[in-house]
């Protein structure tokens, strides 16, 4: 073999190793976006969150953009849904992201509360409502996002709008029943504060079980004009059958 031969031979030898080198460093050193959502990709509430994030990244993000759903949802218990969080906690472990986005109460409660504090990810949370300090985010350097208000002066004009509509019977008495989804989820602890005048509140009620709920409604349709509703998932058929209704 010449040695011009030779010399082309090493040359191709130094680019595609120098080459090989350049690829697998920005691979291991290059950012990644791991999007966490509670809810299934199929979700109404999850498209419209994966539209948003998608318009916010634009067609020319270099970063690397991952997505899990965990689903959780559909879990038959509570036993169900730390599984689907283990899954999704092993996850990020796994792929050690630059940013952690969290969307929803159980994306926080079983994953982003594990990591909160920590040097990384860093974590933009998004999609619950209440106080932040139940998943310890407070003063958390690594942690950021938005926090969900419920639209109470929106209900309140909406359902005033209504009474153009029933002057005869106008509504006046405002009855809020929720799910009492574990003790992280929808709390509503404003809504007794909000000032729903000229109508008023009645009463503001959290159930556990769907036979408390079917009672709570029950006496709701002879002391009120509208039920206003926050969640109606997760509750047990009774205390007696502990299974998701």
């Amino acid at each position: 073999m010449s040695r011009r031969t030779l010399l082309k031979a090493a040359l191709v030898v130094i680019f595609l190793s120098r080459t090989a080198i350049f690829v697998v460093a920005e691979n291991v050193g290059c950012d990644t976006i791991l999007i966490l959502q509670s809810e299934d990709h199929s979700d109404a509430f999850a498209r419209r969150v994966d539209i948003g994030l998608r318009e916010a990244f634009g067609a020319k993000v270099t970063t690397t953009v991952r997505r899990h759903y965990m689903d959780a949802g559909m879990a038959p218990d509570r036993a169900g849904e730390a599984a689907t969080g283990e899954t999704a906690k092993a996850l990020v472990e796994r792929l050690r992201p630059t940013v952690l986005v969290t969307i929803g109460d159980d994306a926080q409660e079983y994953v982003a509360k594990q990591f909160a504090g920590r040097a990384r990810p860093s974590i933009v949370f998004a999609g619950i409502s209440g106080d932040i300090g139940r998943y310890g985010f407070r003063d958390k350097p690594n942690v950021t996002g938005v926090v969900a208000s419920r639209p109470y002066g929106a209900t309140r004009d909406l359902l005033l709008a209504a009474n153009t509509f029933r002057p005869h019977h106008p509504i006046t008495r405002i009855f809020h029943i929720s799910a009492d989804y574990e003790d992280y989820e929808y709390p509503d602890p404003k809504i007794t504060q909000f000032d729903w005048r000229p109508m008023t509140l009645d009463g503001s009620v959290r159930v556990a079980t769907l036979e408390d709920w079917q009672n709570a409604v029950r006496r709701a349709a002879t002391t009120s004009d509208v039920i206003v509703v926050s969640i109606d998932e997760g509750m047990r058929r009774s205390a007696r059958d502990p299974t998701i209704a």
